[in-house]
């Protein structure tokens, strides 16, 4: 569950950041 939360975190995390550029 923890290493699914972490997942979710890091691909909102990356499209947030792709989404800005």
């Amino acid at each position: 569950v923890l290493a699914e939360d972490a997942i979710k975190a890091a691909i909102e995390d990356y499209r947030s950041k792709k989404s800005k550029a």
